[in-house]
């Protein structure tokens, strides 16, 4: 699987740390200001 051009390890990095800055901040990723991301 590729998305614009990275490799399914590097999507597997992004979707894990978005993850954790969710469960951290306990909201979805969407819902986080400037200062938090």
């Amino acid at each position: 699987m590729s998305i614009l051009g990275r490799s399914q390890s590097t999507f597997s990095n992004y979707s894990r740390h978005v993850a954790a800055m969710a469960l951290h901040f306990g909201k979805i990723p969407t819902e986080l200001d400037q200062e938090q991301v």
